[in-house]
């Protein structure tokens, strides 16, 4: 498996990130997308809603974070930031989520089935 190599991980690496990374999921411990859809998951990434391409002013704005699972962020990031070789979104109102509740009806309130 080869790794895509992240321009950015320097960021990441700093104590100051670290600090704030554990102080967001402390502050708000369940994935964000996952609740609204009323499905407790713990968070264990904090997600930069408006990809930060490097710029430490949007990097350390705490109110561009998002609490979120793996799941839902390795998602967001492979069909908002354009992870994967995926052409980037620019449009981050959107966000599909693949799957359904216990009774089957799929999660995404954007699904046709949701829209009454």
């Amino acid at each position: 498996m080869t790794t895509i190599p992240n321009p950015y991980i320097h960021l990441y690496n700093t104590s100051r990130w670290k600090k704030q990374r554990l102080v967001q999921l402390n502050n708000y411990p369940l994935c964000y997308n996952c609740l609204i859809h009323n499905i407790l998951t713990p968070a264990t990434v904090v997600d930069h809603d408006i990809p930060h391409k490097g710029n430490t002013t949007i990097f350390f704005d705490e109110t561009n974070w998002r609490s979120m699972c793996k799941t839902c962020h390795d998602t967001k990031t492979a069909r908002i930031d354009g992870g994967g070789g995926r052409p980037i979104n620019t449009d981050y109102s959107v966000i599909t989520i693949k799957g359904c509740d216990g009774s089957g009806i799929p999660i995404d309130l954007l699904h046709p089935w949701n829209k009454n």
